[in-house]
């Protein structure tokens, strides 16, 4: 399978029953599984699952019959069937479905695509007695499953067939497209999502919209939300319908490169298609992009966008959004289909016409008819119906139709920079209401322009996106101006980042700042820091009333400051500094990353600032938060307990608390265990381990909590406990790696990373997770390359990394084949690149192959992938050798069995 999946994707076939032959193969060794036979372990068993379905969809050309049998069943449900059958039909479902692996099936076989994907997509309510047939997210208010095995996040044209099925069979695909969002359309308009039912600031509001076509009215839904599906926004969006509407944007545009008129029929012809059979402005929005993209192609197809002035408000709306939509991208993925969903996303967000129009269809407009005329007026007619549609009560729809109707423009004469121009801007006085409303905006605009200066300059100086003016003058005009601004003229949600600018003035001026700017700064942030805390604590629960005085920038500024204020202990008093530290502890005890992404400055700051400026306190909240996880295993919150009882717990956590606040001794705490210990506590507690130096309770508690996730693999929990297990193992992997990259290396980071390794070696395989716990343990070597990947020029990291392998080299060579596929940096990533700056580092490519030369045992798709990959320069041509070798070894091997 491993060859033919080469030959495929690298090679050439030069005989038609050579694939034929090998795909009838690859069916009848996937077809056994029906069988019930069981010659392989679990994990062979799913490797080759995956690999001969993957393959099958690629050969399906070949042998259609017997795909067509396998598509066939997948229709078929059996209660009665084998779990394994059900596993192996789950993920023919989910390749045949998906985009990467689902082959050529999307060319031969449409019609069972489409099928399939109307049953396993679409949700069917039954009645059920389970307790667990509640529906969570978003999706069933789309009439969409949520399945975690058919999961399309992130969203992209990349997720599902139906790219590949518009390349083969655009119109079966135009079809199935229409139909399906029409589908979720009706089911969203029916349902109770953003209707207003408190747990959303406002409702979308969805009205009937009538589009003129070929004089033509058609009647369809139209909301904000529904015209932002192909781009998301602040509100969620279901990943599947995302990802099926922007593959047909992603189609239209790679579609409009091509020159060529039977080309621009296609795409006007798509135009006709969604005009006639839509049910709502979602893929009206897809038009209204390629329109922007080919106006030459589209011709006068675009002419029903411009029949409603919400089309204009959304277009804008959506124009605003681009400038923060590559936020959500380049977080970690889990799979390499991720990252390339993720960068099929930042690819067409750099798409010229996203950015190109001034708020969108507004600003093509004008451009529009400079350049390409008015369609021999039908534009002005256009722009007739759509005046005469609303009428002139609404003053801003005036002043939309003064700066898109070419007519109502003025053409002047002006001078910039000594030199005269033309300009070509809308003409306001044509309307009494209009220049009068235009005048008043005017002044707020100067107002606003002046807020914004000061509000950006803050904002862009904390995230290090400027240097200009970074000067304690500047601050200090910034803070005049804040504490003079006329905040009547500000809108509800308006709020200066001041919590930011004490932090900046603490951070860069902190020397130069006079007595009171410091208690300013000090007493800013200790209150915006308490508001946050009280805000957190109810924020679950009232959805509607919620604070706007805090700018969103004082989230990150403050949790990041608040740990680092103790580093001026000598100039705060003994109330100020009791109040930090009651903050701090109770915003990392009560509060975890789940429920507050921000929280990971204030970690940051905790372990980069107060294990130095605070230790004894510092190690009081670690070690208090150990307490605390024992306590809440002990005394779970949700359950009920006598008066008596209360006293006792009351009791207890009093003991805790007084630890926190008096205790000066060192703690000696006992082997950690998630069935003795709350592991969301555990969690808390790992998140503020001092990564940055040892000290004497450092490897006591890795190894500690190491050992509690390793065993944590064994314990006979019901299955929606090794999803909050598997967060608090990735905090774990985490806080080990920094650890041991940050602090030099030395014997005793070199002991705690051989324990690491031997604890993999040993691990009894008859445990029923074994593999997942192997693979945990892969992970962190695995990540330890990462690590070093992503602090270039960091010479301790480096170091520190070498030694790490030198050490792997030592198990490896002592006969253990474990980790041999990390030692060779095996792992999707860095797919491109051809070198890496990690093997130029003091010879080590030399000093590594070297070693590996030595190992008896490698593994070949691992060393191929570093030889093709990042090794391919430093390593090549000594490698080849080497691998060589290793394949004539592999070769006599087989022989001699």
């Amino acid at each position: 399978m491993y060859d033919w999946e080469n030959i495929l994707y690298y090679g050439k076939i030069t005989n038609i029953d050579t694939p034929k032959y090998a795909g009838k193969i690859v069916y009848k060794i996937i077809d056994n599984f029906d069988e019930g036979v069981d010659w392989m372990n679990a994990e062979e068993s799913n490797s080759l699952t995956d690999k001969g379905v993957k393959l099958l969809y690629q050969l399906a050309e070949y042998i259609p019959d017997e795909i067509k049998v396998l598509l066939d069943n997948l229709f078929v449900k059996d209660d009665k069937e084998n779990y394994k059958i059900r596993d192996k039909k789950r993920k023919q479902i989910k390749y045949a479905l998906s985009h990467f692996h689902s082959g050529t099936l999307p060319r031969y076989f449409p019609t069972e695509l489409i099928a399939l994907a109307n049953l396993k997509w679409k949700y069917k309510k039954v009645s059920s007695e389970s307790r667990f047939s509640s529906s969570y997210g978003i999706d069933h208010h789309f009439g969409l499953k949520d399945k975690y095995d058919l999961s399309y996040f992130p969203q992209s044209a990349y997720q599902t067939f139906i790219y590949k099925l518009l390349k083969f069979h655009p119109w079966k695909a135009s079809s199935f497209i229409i139909e399906f969002t029409n589908y979720c359309t009706e089911h969203y308009v029916k349902s109770d999502f953003l209707k207003d039912d408190g747990f959303a600031m406002t409702s979308d509001d969805i009205s009937t919209i009538h589009i003129l076509y070929n004089k033509i009215s058609y009647s369809i839904y139209g909301s904000a939300y529904l015209w932002s599906i192909n781009r998301g926004g602040q509100i969620a969006v279901p990943s599947l319908l995302q990802s099926v509407v922007v593959a047909l944007e992603r189609y239209l545009y790679e579609l409009g490169k091509l020159e060529s008129e039977k080309i621009d029929e296609t795409i006007q012809l798509f135009f006709d298609e969604i005009y006639t059979k839509t049910n709502s402005v979602v893929l009206l929005s897809v038009l209204a992009s390629i329109t922007q993209a080919y106006p030459k192609k589209v011709g006068n197809k675009f002419l029903p966008l411009l029949t409603d002035k919400r089309f204009f408000e959304w277009d804008s709306q959506r124009w605003i959004r681009e400038y923060s939509a590559g936020f959500s991208f380049g977080l970690p993925n889990a799979s390499w289909e991720a990252d390339l969903c993720d960068d099929e996303r930042k690819e067409a967000l750099k798409w010229e016409h996203r950015q190109k129009y001034h708020k969108g269809l507004n600003g093509f407009l004008i451009q529009y008819q400079l350049f390409y005329g008015n369609l021999n007026g039908e534009l002005f007619e256009m722009f007739d119906h759509l005046e005469n549609k609303h009428g002139k009560e609404d003053v801003y729809f005036l002043k939309l139709l003064s700066e898109i109707d070419g007519r109502k423009q003025k053409v002047e004469e002006v001078e910039r920079d000594g030199k005269l121009m033309i300009q070509i801007a809308p003409n306001y006085s044509l309307d009494n209401a209009l220049e009068s409303e235009m005048k008043k905006n005017e002044e707020q605009s100067k107002f606003r322009d002046e807020y914004s200066r000061y509000s950006l300059w803050v904002s862009q100086t904390f995230s290090k996106k400027s240097e200009e003016n970074k000067t304690y003058e500047y601050w200090k005009e910034c803070l005049e101006y804040y504490k003079n601004v006329d905040t009547s003229k500000l809108t509800l949600i308006d709020s200066f980042p001041i919590g930011t600018l004490a932090a900046l003035g603490l951070d860069l001026f902190n020397d130069e700042l006079s007595s009171d700017d410091f208690e300013f700064c000090v007493h800013t942030i200790l209150g915006i820091a308490q508001k946050l805390y009280e805000h957190k604590q109810n924020e679950r629960y009232n959805f509607e009333q919620l604070d706007f005085s805090l700018s969103i920038y004082d989230n990150d500024s403050v949790y990041g400051s608040l740990p680092k204020l103790l580093l001026f202990r000598s100039r705060l008093s003994n109330e100020q500094i009791d109040k930090i530290r009651g903050l701090l502890f109770l915003f990392v005890r009560d509060f975890h990353t789940e429920l507050d992404i921000h929280l990971k400055h204030l970690y940051y700051s905790f372990k980069k600032y107060v294990w130095v400026a605070d230790y004894q306190f510092a190690y009081n909240c670690f070690i208090g938060l150990l307490l605390y996880a024992k306590f809440n295993k002990k005394y779970p919150q949700h359950f009920q307990y006598a008066e008596e009882q209360l006293n006792e717990i009351q009791a207890e956590e009093e003991k805790i608390l007084d630890f926190i606040e008096n205790n000066s001794d060192e703690y000696k705490f006992s082997d950690l265990s998630y069935s003795k210990y709350s592991h969301w506590d555990l969690d808390k507690a790992t998140h503020i381990f001092p990564i940055y130096e040892e000290h004497n309770f450092s490897y006591n508690f890795l190894k500690a909590i190491f050992n509690a996730h390793i065993e944590s693999y064994s314990l006979e929990e019901d299955r929606y406990r090794s999803t909050d297990y598997y967060i608090t193992g990735l905090t774990v992997r985490e806080t080990i790696i920094d650890f041991l990259f940050e602090v030099p290396f030395n014997k005793d980071t070199n002991s705690f990373f051989e324990f690491i390794i031997n604890t993999g070696v040993n691990y009894d395989l008859s445990i029923r997770k074994s593999h997942d716990a192997i693979e945990y343990i892969e992970k962190i070597i695995e990540w330890f390359y990462y690590k070093v990947d992503s602090n270039y020029g960091a010479d301790v990291m480096l170091n520190n990394f070498w030694n790490f392998w030198s050490t792997l080299y030592i198990k490896l060579n002592s006969g253990i084949h474990l980790f041999n596929k990390e030692f060779l940096f095996n792992g999707n990533w860095k797919s491109e690149a051809e070198d890496w700056f990690v093997l130029k580092h003091n010879n080590q490519a030399e000093i590594y192959l070297k070693k590996i030369n030595k190992l008896d045992y490698i593994n070949i798709n691992a060393f191929m992938q570093l030889l093709s990959g990042i090794g391919f320069q430093s390593l090549n041509p000594q490698a080849i050798k080497i691998l060589t070798k290793h394949l004539k070894s592999d070769i006599k091997q087989l022989l001699a069995q």
